[in-house]
């Protein structure tokens, strides 16, 4: 499906009169992208008048453009190439001023996470709002768009062999609280979440350096179990041995958790040669 076309299906799914709007990630030729493809005058830098104002460089752009605009198809481009600067789409409902919606994004910013944790939450990229709306319960995306009723983006497992080029989330109109004080804390299921954005990150640079073109959503379920045992990932990080952790585990019957038990005890110089010799092992006995 091409963007036009999921554009075209979710706007004649939305009730209401709507706008479209591109949150742009800071890159190498992004503001002149906007000021040269885009006249309309509702634009902004999402980092003025927050407590990132000093960072305005830095800043995602929000821009509102319209299914035929030039920067749609420089976005489009650029997200099917994987160069240049990157973004998300969003409709909001034309009732919502450009300042009401620049007040929600802005707070959703600031988040809380954790025990007592504060960041940047970077939904202009989109392997961050994808885990964010999608590997959340319905109810957690929906509260966190507010005043969006839809939003589209490239997805980060286009790579897979069943992989949709772009992901799209809607819902029903709802109005955002005027007053937004807090910054926005993110439940467990959304940090969970992330998690496995991270875990999805792995998977994908081991099939990129292993050559698996054929790997699936079923796959990458399965593959996520092998890095769950507790601590993995950190211990995995030490020594580089994440990819090959995920070769010698992915078609084997070996216990994951086992594995990380070994290395554990083992001094970190003599981690890596262990999987070695398990991944000579399981290739003497496949062959």
């Amino acid at each position: 499906m091409t963007l036009t076309h999921d554009l075209n299906r979710i706007k004649a799914d939305l009730e209401h009169p709507h706008r479209l709007y591109l949150i742009s990630n800071p890159s190498s030729g992004m503001l002149k992208d906007i000021y040269l493809f885009s006249n309309n005058e509702y634009r902004a830098a999402l980092f003025d008048n927050t407590r990132l104002a000093n960072l305005k460089d830095n800043s995602p752009w929000i821009t509102e453009i319209d299914e035929q605009s030039p920067l749609l198809k420089h976005f489009e481009k650029n997200a099917l190439n994987d160069t240049g600067w990157q973004g998300i789409l969003i409709y909001i409902p034309t009732s919502v001023s450009f300042n009401q919606l620049l007040k929600q994004l802005r707070h959703r910013l600031f988040i809380n996470y954790g025990d007592q944790q504060k960041g940047v939450l970077h939904f202009q990229l989109p392997q961050v709002l994808h885990y964010l709306l999608k590997e959340t319960p319905q109810s957690e995306a929906e509260s966190w768009l507010g005043n969006i009723t839809a939003s589209i983006w490239k997805s980060p497992l286009s790579s897979l062999s069943e992989g949709s080029v772009w992901q799209s989330i809607s819902k029903e109109a709802s109005s955002e609280p005027t007053e937004l004080t807090e910054d926005y804390s993110l439940s467990p299921k959304q940090e969970q979440a992330f998690v496995l954005q991270q875990l999805d990150q792995y998977i994908l640079a081991w099939a990129a350096e292993y050559k698996e073109t054929d790997l699936n959503l079923s796959d990458l379920t399965q593959l996520r179990e092998i890095l769950s045992p507790s601590n993995a990932i950190t211990l995995l990080n030490q020594g580089g041995l994440t990819s090959l952790f995920i070769e010698v585990h992915h078609r084997s019957d070996k216990d994951p958790a086992e594995t990380i038990q070994h290395l554990k005890a083992l001094p970190e110089q003599k981690r890596r040669p262990l999987l070695q010799r398990m991944k000579t092992e399981l290739t003497e006995l496949t062959t």
